[in-house]
């Protein structure tokens, strides 16, 4: 039934995911999230203050999220990823960020995901355009901004030369626009940060290495049949995917790609601090919700397919609630 409501191409459907995202954040009003903001963090300067006010900052969160989801699908359904136009993307993502109650709350990782899809939509308007340079500056600053937020973002930049030359035949000019577009925000930053005399507070090191983020650094045992079931429909997806994406069109083959190497790029954020794997998770929401979206649009028998969805549900239900 669920999947059959979110695999219509109407537009009332995104008014269901900012609904679905709000409810499936209700456990957040009941539980408190300890999260980690570095001082250095951009974070710390707009939006520390949400976090002193418990229900206020957890719808503000929960909507935020089901915009997200709604973009995604935009930007999914725009390049016709998805063979129907259907709003499973928009379903998964607000499904998985609301997966586990130890991150339902507003955090550094939520407005990040924002730059990520940002990111994602230039990358894949890189293909289509004939003039791309002032979006090639756009993906630099969007990567340079939700850096200051979280600073393993910067991995998408050597990610976004990839995809550059991957997608177009770029001249010089094309890498030195991206450089300058994520270099902006760091002299306009540590410029503030010199006018307050706040420069000597700010260590880089530490930056680098970035503090974890969210105070629980592991999902509970409750949660490893949620992460189990998650996993396996991963695989089919990917599978599936595979399987079938020679007789795709170019463009097609070429984005999905894309979604693979954002995969694998997020992935290496772990790098940086093996405690943040709540963050990373929350990070692969993007790629992944559009992987199971793409695997579910393709199961013909539409049984199955609730069967896998209710599986997958009953894994986080287990997760609140054992």
């Amino acid at each position: 039934m669920v999947i059959r409501i979110f695999k219509t191409n109407q537009v009332i459907a995104n008014v269901f995911i900012l609904l679905l995202s709000i409810l499936l954040w209700i456990p957040g009003y009941f539980v408190s999230v300890k999260i980690n903001i570095p001082y250095y963090s951009l974070f710390n300067f707009f939006g520390a203050w949400l976090l002193k006010m418990q229900s206020f900052q957890v719808f503000v969160a929960s909507v935020l999220v089901g915009l997200q989801a709604v973009f995604l699908n935009y930007i999914i359904n725009e390049e016709k990823l998805i063979k129907g136009n259907s709003h499973l993307v928009g379903l998964f993502y607000v499904v998985l960020n609301a997966a586990a109650s130890l991150f339902l709350s507003f955090n550094p990782i939520i407005l990040v995901n924002f730059f990520v899809l940002g990111v994602l939509f230039f990358f894949f308007k890189l293909y289509t355009l004939t003039h791309a340079k002032s979006f090639l500056f756009n993906s630099g600053l969007l990567i340079g901004v939700g850096s200051l937020i979280f600073s393993p973002l910067l991995v998408l930049f050597p990610l976004l030369w990839i995809v550059l030359s991957y997608l177009r035949t770029p001249n010089v000019k094309d890498y030195f626009i991206s450089l300058f577009g994520a270099l902006l925000p760091f002299v306009y930053f540590i410029s503030y940060i010199y006018l307050t005399d706040q420069l000597l507070k700010v260590s880089f090191i530490d930056w680098i290495i970035n503090d974890t983020v969210f105070e629980a650094t592991s999902f509970s045992q409750t949660y490893f049949y949620y992460l189990g079931v998650l996993i396996v429909l991963l695989v089919f997806a990917v599978a599936s995917l595979f399987l079938n994406l020679f007789r795709e069109v170019v463009k097609t083959r070429k984005l999905y790609i894309i979604i693979f190497l954002l995969t694998v790029f997020l992935l290496t954020t772990i790098l940086f601090n093996s405690n943040n794997i709540l963050a990373l998770y929350v990070l692969l929401s993007v790629p992944f919700s559009v992987l199971l979206a793409n695997f579910f649009n393709q199961i013909k028998r539409e049984w199955l397919a609730e069967l896998y969805f209710t599986m997958l549900c009953l894994g986080i239900a287990a997760g609140y609630f054992l």
